[in-house]
């Protein structure tokens, strides 16, 4: 994976400056080069990264803050990125179960609202800058090199910032968020990784050709798997509490 400050030219498309860093610190976050736990740089070297004051780094952080991305520590405890889900596979079952509400209703957000910011995007078109990034994350995917997850992030990400809107952009990716800790626990058909950097492929095609009907197109349908699957499979979760619960309670 390449380090993210190669993508200043990404950055700075974008002209709120406190925008600018929330870009940037979700990046680091969604792409996995700080890991749940783990301490973020300092707000003033992350300002010199980016390019911004430190105020608006803490701007920021604020609002990764209030979108449940960070825990800010006391005094000099520094900020961590929050620990939204346990690394079990027990700990995330039960909180995709304590959730599955929240998480049903965001997957059906992206499939309805994403194909149509395709269809935005491949209208007015993708930056080099974006459009190399979405590449570069398709390539890792197809290849299989790194973290899979991180790559489908990566990929999703760079395309939705085409859109050109700091809040439709944080929306799309918040949504994403909540539904992707369920990714890897589904049992998804054995051809549907292949099928999905298919879909990739042929939704960048749409976007670089400036065919918004088919990018929506593409869009949908590859939302509209997934989405289905992750309906079905959070209604297929098992609610009861872990054994170890249930001696206590007994």
């Amino acid at each position: 994976m390449r380090d993210i400050d190669f993508a200043a030219e990404i950055l700075s498309e974008v002209q709120s400056p406190v925008d600018r860093a929330y870009r940037y610190i979700s990046g680091l976050i969604d792409l996995k080069q700080v890991a749940h736990g783990e301490l973020l740089p300092r707000a003033d070297v992350l300002a010199k990264r980016i390019g911004v004051s430190r105020d608006a780094v803490l701007g920021a952080l604020n609002l990764l803050q209030q979108h449940g991305l960070v825990q800010v520590g006391i005094g000099r405890a520094g900020v961590r990125v929050a620990e939204l889900v346990g690394e079990s596979r027990d700990a995330r079952v039960l909180w995709l179960c304590e959730h599955r509400e929240v998480i049903a209703d965001m997957a059906t957000l992206r499939s309805l609202v994403e194909p149509g910011l395709m269809r935005l995007v491949a209208e007015r078109g993708l930056s080099e800058a974006l459009m190399a990034e979405a590449q570069h994350h398709h390539e890792s995917m197809c290849q299989k090199t790194g973290s899979q997850e991180a790559a489908d992030a990566g990929f999703h990400r760079a395309l939705i910032a085409g859109v050109g809107s700091e809040r439709i952009e944080r929306l799309s990716l918040l949504a994403r968020r909540w539904v992707s800790p369920a990714f890897d626990l589904i049992p998804w058909a054995p051809n549907r990784g292949a099928q999905s950097n298919k879909e990739h492929a042929e939704l960048l095609e749409a976007i670089a050709t400036r065919n918004p009907q088919r990018a929506e197109e593409v869009a949908r349908q590859h939302l509209a798997a997934s989405t289905t699957r992750i309906h079905q499979f959070l209604e297929s979760l098992d609610i009861t509490p872990p054994r170890e619960e249930q001696n206590n309670q007994a």
